[in-house]
């Protein structure tokens, strides 16, 4: 009799523990793979256009991931910085209007962050300049008006809600901004 009073209490257990394990197995399964890719601004990419008129500058269309691409325009001192959607135009995600230095290649790059390989997020760095310069006339960017860098998280079609800043003199300011935009995307997930 005592050998049934232990083999009875023993079989729930063992029935819990191997019902539990499917259940942990599909919620690691679930957990997306958060990866990155790149696109160097100052080798990736080419005119946009096949001309353009006197005094403008020719915009560019730079190497992209999955269905996007980098499209960087020009207006007055600025540089703008967008991405938009291959095959159509009109899907455009505004990133900065900052002026990123592409020959520096601390700020030539722009990392797409991926979950499953496929783009959610970009991240890039740029620098940052005294506002208030833009109000002289003067080219407002210029090395002896920046005031320091960020490191800009925007999120793509569908994570338009990922949108962060980190200064870049944080020691691991990147893995900051990486950890920003894999968290914001799981918390965007249904």
């Amino acid at each position: 009799m005592p050998r049934f009073v232990n083999l009875a209490f023993f079989i729930p257990l063992l029935a819990g523990l191997f019902s539990s394990a499917p259940l942990v197995a599909q919620s690691a399964a679930a957990q997306p793979k958060f990866s990155s890719a790149f696109t160097n601004l100052s080798t990736e990419c080419q005119d946009a256009l096949k001309s353009v008129g006197e005094g403008q500058d020719m915009p560019l269309r730079c190497k992209g991931y999955g269905q996007y691409y980098i499209y960087i325009y020009y207006s007055a001192f600025a540089s703008h910085i967008a991405v938009k959607t291959k095959g159509n135009d009109d899907v455009t995600i505004h990133v900065t209007a900052e002026h990123p230095d592409f020959s520096d290649k601390r700020d030539s790059k722009v990392e797409w962050r991926l979950a499953d390989d496929k783009p959610f997020a970009v991240i890039l760095k740029v620098s940052r300049y005294n506002k208030e310069v833009q109000d002289t006339g003067e080219n407002p960017y210029q090395d002896k008006y920046r005031v320091g860098e960020t490191i800009l998280v925007k999120g793509l079609t569908g994570y338009e809600n990922i949108d962060f800043q980190v200064n870049a003199r944080n020691s691991n300011a990147f893995g900051e901004a990486r950890k920003l935009a894999d968290s914001a995307f799981l918390k965007s997930r249904p």
